[in-house]
């Protein structure tokens, strides 16, 4: 008797993990609301190791990301960055970005209900957002890796059912060999496409 017991919990276990698990992924998996940004802005970057230090700013900061709404609020999104110094040429910084923004006032994405004969989609006009991310980042004058962390802040301006206005702000903190420190503030602007 004892052993049906346990197999029962564990059954009722297995099936709540199960629904939470669609719950979860329903918003996003099924709905299929995956978004692609492209945005382009400012950017400053410090750096310091134990010889040096200097700075440079200037517009030549472009960001390509995926995001893919989880859990309501959330966006999971993986992207690639390229600084250029002189904003088209000169010397290059690129890597990797992957973080989760949470959208703390609407749902990450639109909200949509579909039948067979109508479709309807409700979006929030605006989405402020914040997120912390992780980075990788190769400078290519010094031909070094670095990584680390960054928070983000910013909004998604509805423009029609398939493209928003996508405004960011983000500062980076890196460490990279031999106590090499950077740091990037980000101010980023562009298009957000949602299908």
């Amino acid at each position: 008797m004892r052993a049906v017991i346990k197999a029962m919990a564990k059954v009722k276990w297995l099936n709540a993990i199960i629904f939470g698990l669609i719950c979860i992924s329903s918003t996003s998996v099924f709905a299929l609301d995956v978004k692609v940004d492209a945005m382009a802005g400012y950017f400053s970057i410090d750096a310091k190791t134990n010889q040096a230090s200097g700075s440079v700013s200037n517009i030549g900061s472009y960001l390509v990301s995926v995001s893919l709404p989880f859990a309501h609020q959330f966006d999971l999104n993986v992207g690639y960055s390229l600084i250029m110094s002189k904003g088209i040429g000169g010397d290059l910084a690129y890597g990797i970005d992957a973080g989760v923004n949470y959208f703390p006032f609407t749902p990450s994405t639109s909200i949509k209900a579909i039948d067979d004969k109508s479709f309807l989609q409700v979006s929030p006009l605006i989405k402020p957002f914040f997120g912390i991310s992780f980075h990788q980042r190769q400078y290519q004058s010094v031909q070094t890796n670095y990584a680390g962390f960054g928070l983000s802040v910013g909004m998604e301006r509805k423009i029609n059912a398939a493209f928003d206005l996508k405004l960011m702000t983000r500062y980076v903190s890196l460490i990279g060999p031999q106590s090499a420190q950077a740091s990037e503030l980000i101010f980023m602007g562009g298009i957000s496409y949602g299908f």
